[in-house]
């Protein structure tokens, strides 16, 4: 008997946690996207705020000694709420460019 009620605890506590897992994303602020790769952010593969992207989409791309690459990556699907960045900038890896709303 003692088991079952233990369970029922357990199980109580799960899905109190699934609803406030759920509850936070739903007004959770927007995801930073930050740049892989170090270099000058080229105008052509920026983003712009407002654009719809999906996850994997290409945000900023930078010049590199090997040409254009793409310096972040969209790693949640939304729209684009802000850019960080502008064309011509010096920027380094691990340095915010965007920040999408999921």
């Amino acid at each position: 008997m003692r088991k079952l009620t233990t369970w029922k605890y357990v199980a109580v506590a799960a899905v109190a946690a699934a609803a406030v897992g759920l509850y936070s994303l739903a007004f959770a602020a927007g995801v930073v996207q930050k740049s892989t790769l170090s270099g000058v952010v080229q105008a052509e593969g920026l983003v712009r705020v407002g654009q719809t992207v999906r996850q994997g989409d290409v945000l900023v791309k930078v010049k590199t000694i090997m040409g254009a690459m793409p310096a972040s990556r969209a790693t949640v699907s939304g729209t684009v709420k802000s850019v960080s960045v502008r064309p011509g900038q010096n920027i380094s890896g691990g340095q915010a460019v965007a920040e999408i709303e999921p």
